[in-house]
This record gives C-alpha cells, structure tokens and sequence, in this order.
C-alpha cells in the first residue's frame, strides 16, 4: 500500500494510505448528498488497575496518582531491539473488572482482559491480550535483553491468574514506541484508534477539526451536536465508557441511534472510536459505512490498521459473535499503515481527560438513580404480588417497558423476598 499527502486547505497537510483516501473522499461526497455518513475505528482498550507501579525519574508511583501527567517512561524499540525512554500520558479510563497476574518470581499486575502483554514462546516473542493468557506462559520483562531475547537460564512462567473485581482504571498514550515498562519490569503497551479516527477527522474537516469536534459519550456529543455547524465532522472517543456495564450499554447505543438521525439531518460525518465492535448493536453496525480495526503486526510495529467495506463488515458482525467475537472471517477489503498523527497536541489530551471524569461522575449519578428506580420497582412487585394478589404473568403485563423491564424468572425471584410491611414501604417511593 502507498502513502499520498492529502491535501488540506490552508492547513497541514497528512500522510494517509492512498485507498483509505479514496473511501474518506467517497464518504464527502456522501454527506453531501444528504445521506448516512458514520464509520467505526475499533482497537482494543488496554487498561491497568490505578494501584499498578511505574518507575518515573527512578521514583515509584502507582499510576492513579499519575493521572492528567506527563512522564517520562522506558518502553521498548522492537526495531532496534534496545530499551529507549519514551513520552507518555495517564488517563482514567473508568471503572472495570481487573485481573492480577502472578508469576513465579513473584512479579505481579492487576490488568482488564483485553489488555495486552508480551509473552515469550520458544525464543519468540507474541503479542496477546490477558484473556488468551494461561498459566505457565513467559511474560517478556526487563531483563532478558541481556541474552539478545533468547532466554539461557530457567524463565519465570506465570503461576497464577486470578479474579480481583471491579476497580479504577488507567491507560498510557506513549510515543513513539507505544509500550512501557512496570516498575516490576513487565512490558505492556496501549493501541493507536484514537489517532487514526483524528487522522481521518482532521482530512474530512478539511483542517478545521478541534476538541469541540470530539465527544467521550453520546451525552458530550448530544451537548456539541447543538453547537456545531452543518457538515462538521464529530468523533466519538474513548468508546470504553459506553460499554462498562449491561445498562450503560443498552442507554448509550439508544442515544447513539438518535445521534444518527441528527447527524443525516445535518449533513455531519460521526466517528466511532470504540474497543470492540462486536459490542455494538446489529443497527448501528448496518448504519455505518466501513469498519478500521488497528494493530500490530507480527513484528509488534504498531500504526497499522484493516478495512472492511459495508458488507463484509455486516458479515463480519454475524460470522465473529458466532465465534468469540473473532476478526478472522471475512478477510478486510485491504490493509495499510497510518501515521502517528495529533494535530491538536495537549489540548487534545487534556479535553480528552476532562471529558472521561465528567463522564465518569455522569455515570456514576446515571447508575445512582438506576439502583434507586430498581428498588422502588421491586417493592411495587411485591405490592402487587402480596397485597393485591395478583397473579406473576399478570405483573410482568402491567409493568412499564424500557430500562427496567424484567422477565419472568426475575419477577419470580423477587415475590419471593420476604417483605415485613410492603404496603409501608411503597408509601416511602
């Protein structure tokens, strides 16, 4: 695949792979045409537990108390196999399920099980995310640099892997290399979809792309929707926070869908930068134009990424949820490289860490008033199972659809909770 230098007026102009220019081209003239102007840009969320350990100036600190900093961190040149110092960014990126992995030596890290780490097989190094991790795999770790990557004495192997829960995470942005170090020695490393969703951005802007122009949730994007002009480009980012939970998802993919509409009646381009796009629901998925998924390649350089067209995206939704929410079939329409691209800088950064605490707290007071709905829900079931004494199949009839809809069984379960006084405590909702 080549690179061409897309033209941008009055502005800087951006290398981009000469197909992927064509698609961004096509995608203009749609918009402009009136209809459906929505791509996706997906690549895995690699978060670490806030109580994780980075070495900055020969200092140790956990990462939470890193956050909105930038360090200097070592990471790792794959191409000139050496340990070089690298720029990097800590931001939060919510609460989620964390894994702690323990190795012989007793080296440990508290990661979500799409993270990624590199692990040592037969003197070769793989990529792999934590979940396809087993026990007695070789994390690659500081060290063994020393043998030229060929391990001469007995390796440390992973003794365990274990649940830990729910916890605050963080994520590095770090250049060039896109990996670090663990105070422990551990390499880990963070993807790049958020660059090539600005990339693509700032093309389609025409060079006029700002961090009004990108949103953490649809609630940011709804609020910026009102304020910017027709033909704009919006870009979605941070995509984790609309997947953290089962109702946060079925919320945000609503307000997605409306975000749709808008952006057809306004003749807007949307963005998606999302972890996972099996995540995503089936109209969504059919609403978007082509799918960019970034990688690293069998060398672990990262800045690449695969294209899949319209219909072989839509067979991919329905091939890979059958299959563990796998990439494999069908084959992307091409694949080629992007460049590490930011034309917004720290202002950048910094609205993009602004933007993840306001939608933290907002989730936080969303998922507050849920639990408050679903208490007063569950004792007016059992209001109209003990006291009017109506029948389960009846109540499932009478309750209101939506957010707090439940099944039978559910149903089932709580009439059969014991309730002292349920009359007294409906007089409190």
């Amino acid at each position: 695949m080549g690179y061409i230098l897309a033209p941008v007026k009055n502005n800087l102009a951006v290398p981009i792979d000469k197909f992927l220019y064509q698609k961004l081209i096509n995608i203009k003239i749609i918009q402009r045409a009136g209809w459906d102007c929505c791509f996706l840009v997906c690549g895995d969320e690699r978060c670490l537990s806030g109580d994780t350990l980075l070495t900055i100036d020969k200092e140790t600190f956990p990462v939470s108390k890193l956050s909105g900093k930038e360090v200097n961190i070592k990471s790792f040149n794959f191409g000139t196999k050496r340990n070089e110092m690298g720029k990097a960014k800590v931001i939060p990126s919510g609460k989620k399920e964390v894994y702690e992995i323990e190795t012989e030596d007793g080296r440990k890290v508290q990661a979500t099980l799409n993270h990624r780490f590199f692990v040592m097989k037969f003197g070769t190094i793989l990529e792999s995310q934590l979940k396809n991790i087993k026990i007695g795999d070789i994390l690659f770790y500081d060290g063994v640099l020393k043998y030229n990557l060929v391990y001469y004495s007995i390796p440390t192997k992973i003794k365990s892997i274990t649940r830990i829960g729910i916890k605050e995470t963080f994520d590095l942005k770090v250049y060039p290399n896109h990996n670090f170090y663990l105070a422990n020695g551990i390499l880990s490393h963070n993807s790049g979809k958020s660059t090539l969703g600005i990339t693509c951005g700032w093309i389609l802007s025409q060079g006029k792309l700002t961090v009004d122009n990108i949103a953490s949730d649809t609630t940011d994007a709804i609020s910026k929707l009102e304020n910017l002009p027709e033909e704009s480009v919006l870009i979605i980012d941070e995509g984790s926070l609309m997947f953290s939970s089962k109702d946060t998802m079925r919320r945000e993919q609503r307000q997605l869908i409306k975000i749709l509409n808008i952006i057809g009646q306004k003749r807007m381009i949307l963005i998606i930068c999302l972890p996972d796009f099996f995540d995503l629901a089936k109209y969504i998925v059919h609403r978007a134009r082509f799918l960019l998924r970034t990688y690293a390649d069998k060398n672990l350089n990262r800045g690449r990424f695969m294209f899949w067209g319209s219909k072989r995206k839509n067979i991919l939704y329905e091939v890979g949820k059958k299959h563990f929410n796998s990439y494999a079939y069908p084959k992307s329409n091409f694949k080629s490289r992007f460049k590490d691209f930011n034309p917004l800088g720290n202002e950048y950064i910094k609205a993009k860490e602004r933007s993840l605490w306001s939608a933290l707290k907002g989730d936080n007071r969303i998922s507050n008033m849920e639990n408050k709905h679903i208490r007063q829900r569950d004792v007016f079931v059992r209001f109209l199972y003990n006291e009017v004494r109506m029948k389960q199949a009846d109540i499932a009839r009478v309750l209101p659809k939506g957010l707090l809809e439940i099944t039978g069984s559910e149903i089932s379960r709580i009439c059969s909770k014991s309730e002292e006084n349920t009359t007294t405590n409906l007089k409190k909702l």
